[in-house]
């Protein structure tokens, strides 16, 4: 299944979802050094969360997921909602409105 997921905000945030009935939890962090946005993922496990990745950046024009398939989370990309902004890469004066996630999982 294929699931479209807009970015809510220019700043950090979290969303829950379900991959082959097993809850994560991604947060999308803004480093403010760099004005970008990286990705962490938590795996929900007897009765908690525990971090499985961390700083996975938050990019266009690649499957951010691909080297982690071992995770069986399927493929994430960002994709550019305007041709005009093609060339960038989201930013805090980008990200919301102008980029969302497509991600393609069982």
């Amino acid at each position: 299944m294929v699931y479209k997921i807009d970015f809510p905000t220019n700043t950090s945030f979290n969303f829950i979802h379900l991959v082959n009935n097993v809850r994560y939890k991604f947060h999308i962090l803004y480093n403010s050094y760099d004005n970008t946005y990286y990705m962490d993922i938590d795996k929900f496990e007897n009765g908690a969360y525990k971090n499985i990745l961390n700083t996975i950046k938050i990019t266009t024009g690649i499957d951010i997921l691909l080297q982690y398939k071992y995770y069986d989370l399927g493929s994430m990309y960002i994709v550019p909602a305007t041709s005009n902004i093609y060339k960038n890469e989201p930013s805090a004066e980008t990200l919301k409105d102008n980029y969302f996630i497509l991600w393609e999982h069982n």
